[in-house]
């Protein structure tokens, strides 16, 4: 009887001993699956890669946006901590296109500036993209007029900013964010091979700290 009973617990601590292997291995997958969800898309399943420039061109090409191959200017970023009006306002259009700047209060992203080539009004518009760890975390599309607007990545894709055959519609959408957002020459940047000068940024580009 004693034998038998050290076998059968020997059976059970087996099976307790299977089942905590299979939880294991369990959330190790789910967290690998997250991981690989975090490193290479966002909220909206949009592919957000960014490690070189032809990845950062292609993030913009999912969205219908044609830029000049090089970037007008590449610069260091403070996202404050906390955040201020201005700035929550900001990362209410972040959150529109799934992203969320808020994880990232505090850090220093890199902000790549493209010429858009497509936007189908005649006036000069560039793409902002924020990237962190090489993956667009933010951003946006943004007129370089004095009183311009501030469009989401999909602007293009919902109908907000017109189509190519309306390049003489110099109308701004009605969902663009007015020009009282952000003040780019007071962010607290670091700017790196930039072939454009700072002052050439328009002062309604990017969030103030």
């Amino acid at each position: 009887m004693f034998v038998c009973s050290i076998k059968a617990g020997k059976k059970k601590w087996g099976i307790v001993a299977l089942a905590v292997l299979l939880v294991v291995v369990t959330v190790f997958l789910a967290f690998g699956k997250w991981n690989a969800t975090a490193d290479s898309g966002n909220a909206k399943g949009y592919s957000c890669v960014a490690s070189n420039n032809d990845e950062r061109v292609a993030f913009l090409a999912q969205f219908g946006w044609q830029v000049e191959a090089e970037p007008l200017e590449i610069r260091d970023v403070a996202i404050p901590d906390p955040f201020d009006e201005v700035y929550l306002q900001y990362n209410a259009l972040q959150k529109q296109q799934g992203f969320d700047l808020e994880p990232l209060a505090g850090k220093v992203c890199r902000q790549w500036v493209y010429e858009v080539t497509n936007y189908p009004a005649e006036t000069p518009v560039h793409a902002n993209l924020l990237v962190y760890e090489d993956r667009v975390v933010g951003g946006d599309i943004c007129s370089t007029e004095l009183d311009g607007f501030m469009l989401p990545f999909d602007a293009l894709g919902s109908g907000n900013a017109g189509t190519a055959s309306s390049a003489g519609n110099s109308a701004l959408p009605e969902s663009a964010v007015s020009s009282g957002a952000p003040v780019s020459s007071q962010v607290p940047v670091v700017s790196e091979a930039a072939p454009v000068s700072s002052s050439e940024i328009p002062a309604n580009a990017w969030p103030t700290d």
